[in-house]
């Protein structure tokens, strides 16, 4: 018997539906927005809000208990922000939501937190070394031919 497939959900702009999702518009520090552009940049100009799911996701994946003790014991950065706007699957909002719910904190801090901790592991020199070399292989395949 064939089952019939459900057609999948379409957003307003013609897209496939990601599903239930939560948004956050938070403000970070220039050094962990410059992180997300260079990790964008080198990810084939992933959109900023892309990059700062993903490494959010990877930074929520640690132990609830740990991540409530680090984001507890965190100091937000205090300066000159910048914002970014992005969005979480409802499950890992969730966590976010418990997390506040446990700290008190807001969630701007937590996120905060969470960013600047999910931004670590990615060298930015490398990363800069990376797009540096990659500008100068395309300005050596655009060198003009003597006609």
């Amino acid at each position: 018997m064939d089952q019939e497939q459900k057609p999948r959900k379409e957003s307003r702009a013609g897209r496939p539906s990601k599903g239930e999702r939560h948004g956050f518009l938070i403000k970070l520090s220039p050094e962990t927005i410059e992180h997300i552009q260079l990790i964008a940049e080198v990810t084939d100009n992933r959109p900023q809000a892309e990059v700062a799911e993903a490494v959010t996701s990877d930074a929520l994946g640690s132990d609830f208990a740990e991540l409530v003790a680090a984001v507890s014991a965190f100091k937000p950065y205090k300066g000159r922000r910048e914002q970014i706007k992005f969005h979480l699957p409802m499950a890992q909002a969730r966590i976010v939501f418990a997390i506040k719910d446990e700290t008190g904190l807001t969630y701007q801090n937590i996120l905060e937190y969470l960013l600047g901790e999910g931004v670590k592991p990615y060298d930015a020199d490398e990363m800069r070394r990376a797009i540096a070399a990659e500008r100068a292989a395309r300005q050596q395949e655009m060198l003009p031919v003597a006609v």
